[in-house]
C-alpha cells in the first residue's frame, strides 16, 4: 500500500485479491468460501467477494465457479449476516471504485 500512497493513491482504493486475515491499508478481496466469508462478516470491515474461477476446460470444478458469490451472498443473508452483504456489495465498492450499487440488492423472489 506504501507505493500506492507514494503514487498519490489512498490504500483503500488499492484491492489485495485472495485476501487473509487483517490487512493495514489495502482493501481485502475474500474468497467466497463459507469459512473466510464467515469471519469478514464478523470483522464487520470493509470487503470484497470473490471467486478463483479458471475458465479451463481441462480443469472442470477445480475451483469455485462465478454462481458461487449469489450463492453465497444467499447464504450470508439466510445466516443473518446483512451488514455484511452491505459493506462488501454497497459500501466497500462506492470506497473503492466510487459506484453505486445500491439498487442490485433488491431482492426478487
Amino acid at each position: 500500500a506504501e507505493w500506492a500512497e507514494a503514487a498519490g493513491m489512498p490504500a483503500h482504493r488499492v484491492v489485495k485479491h485472495y485476501a487473509g486475515g487483517r490487512l493495514e491499508g489495502p482493501t481485502p478481496s475474500v474468497m467466497s468460501e463459507k469459512d473466510r466469508l464467515e469471519t469478514a462478516a464478523e470483522r464487520g470491515e470493509p470487503f470484497l467477494m470473490e471467486t478463483d474461477y479458471i475458465d479451463d476446460p481441462d480443469r472442470p470444478g477445480a475451483v469455485l465457479g462465478p454462481k458461487t458469490v449469489p450463492r453465497r451472498v444467499r447464504w450470508l443473508l439466510e445466516n443473518g449476516h446483512d451488514t455484511a452483504v452491505r459493506i462488501a456489495h454497497v459500501e466497500t465498492p462506492k470506497r473503492v471504485y466510487g459506484i453505486d450499487t445500491e439498487a442490485t440488492l433488491e431482492r426478487t423472489e
